[in-house]
């Protein structure tokens, strides 16, 4: 590294050796052929993990220069709850004294790009020449982080990696949460992964965990983290090679604009909506007593009053939201309620630590819906129930409200009702 009144080069030089923090025994030759045999046994899909890759001291000295000097973002998307830094790549356009906080990061990035290490990565894979880009950058999951199922696929991307940085004082334990998830094919759909998980990582200090990429195959996600005070630390990034993977019209991106699995629901229009919606002038006037006979034995009679209606709609406009309370009877609510409750009870929810298992509530009447990168949920498959009274599932009665209640064009016309009602519209 640079002294302070040196300016710092584009490139830092090394010696092309991943000696000075990764430890020699990890990339000798009995180490590399250990690794490589159990990555290509591992399942569901190639993957390995090194232990105690770095030496200790460095690692730890790289842990604690970016928790002192590094700028974490707060991210949030659709994918992924987290903190991350910038890339790790743009350290070499740092001024000398924002460089000279950060010399064995700059040291343990080098060390991983270096062409020594490129082609242990690519002994151990099987991935073919990986290509000089750095592209890494450090992740913090804070409680509640998390990172969807995905499949790596972007660009060039070849191999994926994590180094985990947790606190080597507090060894992560499973109960926290923030695994690292690798999920199967759906043994039905090609190219798009099964409901859950079937094997996973912990995040234990001075490891890696590495994987290639590869379009609809390489699953994976990141548990969410359950700690309050346990931040789940972690280099991630990528090896590149100099052209995108084949097969890139099965990647997730890709998967995620196809029709959905079929085995799912898809939408359908309610019995007698209009696509697009009825002009507003044709909404006014009362409900048909036909209509209003299949309501009342569901919704609370407030929502069926006509004077009700406006000021649902005003709202409705001035808001873009409406929350309708208390919308079922009060005996159809409470039964609903008491099933759940008990079902929670049974099954051990509530309170307290997340389940252990994914297939909690998985029954002879519920089953898992998927694929994961898309949507993860229970559906009921059992019979409605007749009456109200509460049981230990709330599936029967849900399912009477869904078959009888939400897919009937009665419905369908209250909805019309509470938000299209005749009044002041904005321009």
């Amino acid at each position: 590294m640079t002294s302070d009144s040196e300016p710092v080069p584009k490139k830092a030089k090394t010696a092309g050796h991943a000696v000075d923090i990764i430890r020699p025994s990890v990339t000798g030759t009995e180490s590399r052929e250990a690794l490589a045999a159990a990555y290509k046994a591992a399942q569901p899909y190639p993957h390995c993990v090194i232990t105690d890759i770095c030496e200790h001291d460095a690692l730890a000295a790289v842990r604690e220069e970016i928790i002192s000097n590094v700028q974490a973002t707060y991210k949030e998307t659709d994918l992924f709850n987290m903190f991350q830094t910038g890339d790790l790549a743009n350290l070499d356009g740092l001024d000398a004294e924002s460089a000279a906080k950060l010399p064995t990061v700059r040291a343990l990035r080098d060390a991983l790009y270096s062409p020594d290490f490129r082609a242990f990565v690519s002994a151990v894979t099987g991935c073919g020449e990986l290509s000089d880009r750095t592209d890494c950058a450090c992740n913090v999951h804070a409680r509640g982080g998390h990172l969807l199922c995905h499949d790596d696929v972007i660009g060039t991307r070849a191999v994926s990696f994590i180094i985990y940085l947790t606190d080597p004082e507090r060894p992560w334990k499973a109960e926290n949460g923030g695994l690292l998830e690798l999920y199967p094919q759906d043994p039905e759909l090609k190219s798009q992964p099964a409901v859950f998980p079937s094997a996973s990582v912990l995040p234990l200090w001075n490891t890696m965990a590495m994987f290639a990429v590869q379009p609809g195959v390489s699953f994976h996600s990141i548990q969410e983290n359950f700690t309050v005070d346990q931040p789940r630390m972690s280099i991630q990034g990528w090896f590149h090679r100099d052209t995108p993977p084949e097969g890139a019209d099965s990647a997730t991106l890709r998967q995620l604009q196809l029709q959905s699995d079929p085995r799912t629901r898809d939408f359908q229009l309610m019995p007698g909506a209009q696509p697009g919606g009825s002009d507003a002038a044709a909404t006014a006037g009362p409900l048909p007593e036909a209509e209003l006979e299949v309501l009342a034995r569901y919704v609370n009679p407030v929502y069926l009053a006509e004077a009700t209606w406006p000021k649902v709609a005003a709202r409705f406009r001035e808001e873009g939201s409406v929350q309708l309370q208390a919308f079922l009877k009060p005996e159809l609510a409470r039964a609903a309620t008491a099933a759940c409750q008990a079902a929670d009870e049974r099954d051990g929810l509530g309170e307290g630590p997340p389940p252990a298992s994914y297939t909690v509530g998985l029954g002879p009447s519920w089953e898992a819906v998927g694929p994961a990168f898309k949507q993860r949920y229970l559906r009921y498959s059992g019979e409605p129930t007749c009456t109200p009274e509460a049981g230990s599932d709330p599936g029967p009665i849900l399912e009477r409200v869904r078959e009888e209640l939400l897919t009937s064009s009665a419905f369908a016309h209250l909805v019309e009702k509470v938000w299209n009602w005749p009044g002041e519209l904005d321009p």
